[in-house]
């Protein structure tokens, strides 16, 4: 399947609603949240780094990760069970180990393990090495698709407080970091198979952007792949540089200035 619960573009470009909750509802959700006092009903739904860029349609973040995924020849049920496994091999180690919720997690996998039908991996059996790290919020996160009137629907009883950094051991050096927000069953995971959903934003560190999780899962950095992640750190740093307060995160700046040279000359 492309996508669990959307089965095709035509059918994303048809969408009213998820979850019985309105696109003009999930856009204004989407928005990033400074203040739960700013919005007391739905709060718990919201994020104060959001889940759409500015002026992006839930829609049309749709539709362009849908064609990126398309030319990748992937489909987004193979990239949430890809994520799901990298996650379960990890909770299985530290179950084994006795190893406390919080420790550094090292895990070998083979691409094809991953991806079994992705019929463009060069060294499909090569090992592919992850560092995961889990951490925690203080509250629980609920899905931004909730509904109250539909309290017993898979997203009104979704919520989680953690979340995953998972790092190709290749990347490293410049940074290329997954940050999976929810953990195997609920959260962006869920989100990726049912509706091809991986959050909007240059500046969302949460968002996934499907050609970064394709090179963090294969190992492989495409032309099109550095060009993103340059992106991304360019536009982090000007933020930081143009900010009032840019003297305390120099070295904030100095990092990214650092990743911005090791992406640049970064040999795939």
């Amino acid at each position: 399947c492309m996508a669990r619960l959307i089965r095709d573009e035509d059918e994303i470009r048809r969408l009213t609603d998820i979850n019985g909750i309105s696109l003009q509802e999930i856009e204004r959700r989407a928005h990033p949240l400074e203040d739960k006092h700013e919005d007391p009903d739905s709060y718990r739904v919201r994020s104060h780094v959001g889940f759409l860029g500015d002026g992006q349609t839930f829609v049309q973040c749709l539709l362009d990760d849908w064609k990126t995924i398309r030319e990748l020849g992937l489909t987004h049920c193979e990239v949430a069970d890809a994520l799901r496994t990298i996650i379960q091999v990890v909770e299985a180690k530290r179950k084994e180990n006795g190893w406390g919720p919080s420790r550094q997690i090292t895990v070998s996998l083979e691409a094809a393990q991953l991806l079994p039908k992705f019929q463009k991996l060069s060294a499909p059996n090569a090992l592919q090495t992850f560092t995961v790290e889990k951490k925690f919020y203080s509250g629980h996160q609920f899905s931004i698709f909730a509904n109250s009137e539909a309290p017993d629907s898979e997203e009104s009883k979704m919520s989680w407080k953690d979340e995953y950094y998972i790092t190709n051991d290749k990347f490293r050096d410049i940074g290329l970091r997954l940050i999976v927000a929810g953990n195997a069953e609920n959260g962006i995971i869920r989100w990726i198979d049912n509706y091809g959903f991986y959050e909007g934003g240059d500046l969302n560190i949460y968002r996934l952007d499907p050609r970064l999780l394709l090179a963090t899962l294969v190992g492989s950095l495409s032309d099109q792949a550095r060009q993103i992640l340059v992106q991304r750190v360019t536009a982090n740093l000007r933020l930081l540089e143009a900010s009032n307060n840019a003297i305390f995160h120099e070295t904030e700046i100095m990092e990214l200035r650092a990743q911005l040279l090791a992406v640049s000359s970064f040999d795939s």
